[in-house]
């Protein structure tokens, strides 16, 4: 059982109950003792599952003498803002992602366009400076085009076409990109980290301060789209919050097992298969 199937579980729960209203939040739904919170409680033992499996599999890997380091505690903070803001899009549909605000603002699609093409910038500073520095040369100054179409070419046949069109197209992409960040950066040393690195301000910064960007500016954008979903009528329902704290969960026990070397499946397989379950039993209880 690896740790995509315990996130295609929690897809699933959101799948089954994305869509349901208080009314169907407030039917009876019962876990031992606690039968007088209906089926939000379902939502609550999820979230309590998950944070309990992410302290389970990260005690594990500090007995085991494994400690994060300081890359990858900076990539934790922005893989966790990565689920927030794609939990800020459930419940939408596709014409709700065109929809202007106000005139003169950004629809959802191009918010969501604005997160992901500048993660392609930051990557690409980030992976051109760790490139020339760990071949013996200085950090690159100047135009990073080149090293930006290198990049761009490698994961869409039409980088420009992708980001003005549909958001589904964007967000797989966005999806293909967190996991290159993910693997690629995880082993950034403490002394690569402070690495100075240039872009479009006057002076370098170092890569520390690149690598925190993603997760600022995602969480800066995730306000953006929250306040657009407002404007736009479509504000998030209370099982769309309560899934949020769902995902940011699933966000802790994913960083957890990036710091676990040894397969925990006897940990994510009983997990998954809970939630299955339960997702089954919130979709015969609410509809």
């Amino acid at each position: 059982m690896s740790i995509q199937a315990l996130a295609d579980s929690v897809d699933s729960f959101a799948r089954c109950t994305v869509g349901l209203s208080e009314p169907q939040l407030d039917r009876p739904w019962i876990w031992r003792d606690y039968d007088s919170d209906g089926v939000r409680f379902a939502f609550f033992r999820t979230l309590e599952e998950l944070r309990d499996l992410a302290v389970t599999v990260r005690e594990q890997a500090f007995l085991r003498g494994a400690r994060p380091s300081a890359a990858s505690l900076i990539l934790d903070s922005y893989h966790a803002a990565w689920r927030g803001m794609h939990s800020m899009l459930l419940g939408l549909e596709e014409d709700d992602f065109e929809q202007v605000p106000a005139p003169g603002e950004w629809p959802l699609r191009r918010v969501i366009a604005h997160i992901v093409d500048a993660d392609v910038g930051f990557y690409t500073v980030i992976s051109e400076t760790l490139r020339i520095v760990r071949a013996g040369g200085p950090p690159p100054h100047g135009n990073l085009e080149p090293a930006w179409e290198r990049v761009t070419r490698s994961m869409a046949d039409d980088y420009e076409t992708l980001m003005s069109g549909p958001s589904e197209p964007v967000l797989a992409f966005d999806r293909k990109l967190h996991a290159r960040i993910l693997d690629e950066f995880s082993g950034i040393t403490a002394e690569e980290l402070e690495t100075p690195s240039y872009y479009w301000e006057a002076s370098p910064y170092p890569l520390r301060f690149r690598l925190g960007r993603f997760e600022s500016h995602g969480r800066q954008h995730t306000v953006q789209l929250y306040k657009t979903r407002v404007a736009i009528g479509r504000p998030p329902s209370e099982s769309q919050l309560l899934l949020g704290l769902i995902y940011a969960a699933l966000a802790e026990v994913e960083n957890a097992a990036r710091l676990q070397a040894r397969t925990i499946e006897d940990l994510l397989g009983p997990a998954a298969a809970g939630i299955h379950e339960r997702a089954d039993e919130v979709a015969a209880t609410a509809n």
